[in-house]
């Protein structure tokens, strides 16, 4: 009987464990962006699916296109990401419980295969 309920305890316990490791959207999170080379925005003109895979590659997720772009100005400036390349920013598609999760650096990564919904120009044209 002991050995029972310290079970049962064990499977709570990992259970409320799991449910506080579950990712919840941010308060400022409805919409997820992503920086990806330009030549996507080609795709995306011609209605081609643009599939983001994190099997293969990491993709940083940003709440906002400003916070994006501030995160592509950043790593031109800091070596990150090469100086002579097209980046840009684009919006993906799903909502953060279904395609992110936290990367260890305290921001969001995708976790999942997604849409890339629109590519979002800076100059609002």
């Amino acid at each position: 009987m002991r050995f029972a309920i310290m079970a049962l305890a064990l499977m709570l316990c990992a259970c409320a464990e799991r449910a506080q490791t579950l990712p919840q959207k941010p308060a400022d999170c409805d919409s997820l962006y992503v920086i990806l080379p330009g030549n996507f925005i080609i795709d995306l003109a011609a209605d081609a699916d643009v599939i983001l895979n994190p099997g293969v590659q990491r993709f940083t997720l940003f709440c906002s296109p400003g916070e994006a772009a501030g995160a592509l100005q950043a790593g031109v400036e800091n070596g990150a990401l090469p100086p002579s390349g097209d980046w840009q920013v684009y919006r993906m598609r799903g909502a953060f419980s279904e395609i992110a999760s936290y990367c260890d650096d305290g921001g969001y990564c995708l976790d999942r295969p997604a849409l890339v919904q629109e590519w979002i120009n800076p100059d609002g044209n």
